[in-house]
Parts: C-alpha cells; structure tokens; sequence
C-alpha cells in the first residue's frame, strides 16, 4: 500500500460542525433516523478465529493533515514526510516515521513482536518506541496480552528534558501557559 502527495483539511466551523465524519456510518444514522431509510440493513457479525495478518509494504510519502478550529480560530500541521512500515507474517512489526508538527521535526521508531503473537493467551506482545520530537527524545515501551478472561497491558514512557506547558506553546497549540 502506498499513498504520496496527500493533503487533508479538517475544520470545525463557528458552530463547532465539522467539515468531516469518521467511524460508523450506522451508528450516525440512529443518530440522525432520516437517514436509516437509505442505509441497508448490516450483515450480523461473525464470530470466529481472528484473522492471520500481514503487510508486505505500508509507504505513506508527504502526508499533510490541517485542522482548523474557526470558533479557537486555531490550528494544528501534521506533516508525515515519509512513514515505512512492515508487518510480515510471523516476523516483528516495524514502523519508521518522520515528518512535522507544526513545523518543528520529529522522527519514531516501532519496533513490536509479530502480530500473531496478540492470538495466544499465554505470551505477551512487546513493544518499544523510541524517537526525538521538537529536538527532545522520548521512548515507550509496553506490552498487551490477550487473555480470555481479562486482557492485560502496560505501558512505560519517558521524556527527559521536557516542560509540557512550554512545548505546547512551542508548537502554537496553546497560548499564555506558564512555562
């Protein structure tokens, strides 16, 4: 799967309506009850084994996503300038990623276990991030067990050298907090 040269512009109006809708289209329609009579009725769902999954190739090259807030009279840049990711089966998960948010760079890297590790009860599925955002590293590292019984995660993160106050007003997303 590749996608390059994609621009989306999300905007809330005045009104706070957005330019957009994501999620299920079902759902937004008991919502809003006109709209039912040109939906079909959905398919039941299946229950069964979860799917096998792999992904050869996953390259996303120069992604922009803006928001816009009219009532804020805000707005946040999303640039992914490049974004490899790997997924083969029965090999670990592999995600690159480098791009800007609102102009200041950032850079990640995911390394996780095979996906088909999230299927066993017994094994946890590990994971760790690591990456610089706006010149300061931050690392994650985590892991999720799918147990029948009661499903099991756990997440560490770290960020050394970081006012969050300050980087926000960096970033532009926030104006007037005390760093």
């Amino acid at each position: 799967i590749i996608a390059k040269d994609v621009t989306l512009n999300l905007e809330n109006d005045t009104n706070g309506q957005p330019n957009w809708m994501f999620g299920d289209k079902e759902k937004k329609n008991k919502e809003n009850p006109e709209a039912n009579e040109q939906t079909a009725p959905a398919e039941p769902k299946k229950k069964g084994k979860p799917a096998t999954f792999s992904l050869a190739n996953l390259t996303f090259e120069n992604i922009n996503v803006n928001y816009y807030d009219a009532s804020l009279k805000k707005g946040v840049a999303f640039k992914v300038e490049a974004l490899r990711c790997q997924a083969p089966l029965g090999g670990d998960v592999i995600i690159d990623i480098k791009g800007e948010l609102q102009e200041k760079k950032y850079s990640l890297n995911f390394h996780g276990d095979p996906l088909s590790t999230l299927k066993t009860d017994e094994t946890p599925w590990k994971f760790k991030l690591r990456g610089d955002l706006i010149g300061r590293p931050i690392e994650a590292a985590g892991l999720l067990k799918a147990s029948k019984e009661s499903p099991e995660a756990a997440l560490s993160f770290t960020v050394n050298d970081i006012n969050i106050g300050a980087t926000l007003q960096e970033l532009g997303i926030v104006e007037g907090l005390e760093a």
